[in-house]
């Protein structure tokens, strides 16, 4: 009787720490968000991503303070040039991001798949920003996850993005 009890409890914790799939490319690509994230409006993506160079779709807690980004972009990738784009990656963010202070930069394996794997804060214009993000080749284009929160939120927040990374799932 106890581990049943035990076994519904951890169930009911699993079921709650990540309450929806979401889905990208059919299902081809998916990712479990932390309970809560829901999906930002076009009009809340133009607002916090003022660029046209903005993610196509984005999930976020309900003050909107953290949030997961994810697009297939159009630019070419392959596997093969993880290590040299994750270089050019890092001249383009000196340059264009004032300040940025990085934590890490490394290729790493999610689910069998190799990621270009930052981790950097950058300012915006009212907070620090804690951002994870991963990039890897999908059928030779670029496929991007950016993980972000203020700085102020991101300790309430880490665990439960890095699991959601740990569930990113990619068929070809």
């Amino acid at each position: 009787m106890v581990k049943q009890i035990i076994l519904s409890l951890i169930v009911m914790t699993a079921v709650t720490v990540h309450a929806e799939t979401f889905y990208l490319d059919g299902q081809n690509i998916s990712f479990d968000a932390p309970q809560g994230f829901t999906e930002l409006s076009g009009e809340e993506i133009a607002l916090k991503f003022p660029s046209s160079r903005a993610p196509q779709f984005v999930v976020g807690n309900e003050k909107r303070s953290t949030t997961i980004a994810y697009d297939l972009k159009q630019d070419r990738v392959q596997l093969s040039d993880l290590p040299d784009f994750k270089n050019a990656m890092i001249q383009m963010f000196n340059r264009i991001v004032p300040g940025i202070q990085w934590k890490q930069d490394q290729i790493v394996e999610i689910n069998g798949r190799e990621f270009v794997h930052f981790e950097f804060v950058s300012s915006a214009v009212d907070a620090d920003i804690y951002n994870i993000m991963l990039t890897t080749s999908y059928q030779d284009r670029m496929l991007v996850f950016n993980f972000n929160s203020t700085v102020a939120d991101f300790e309430a927040y880490e665990e439960q993005l890095r699991q959601t990374i740990s569930t990113i799932s990619i068929k070809e």
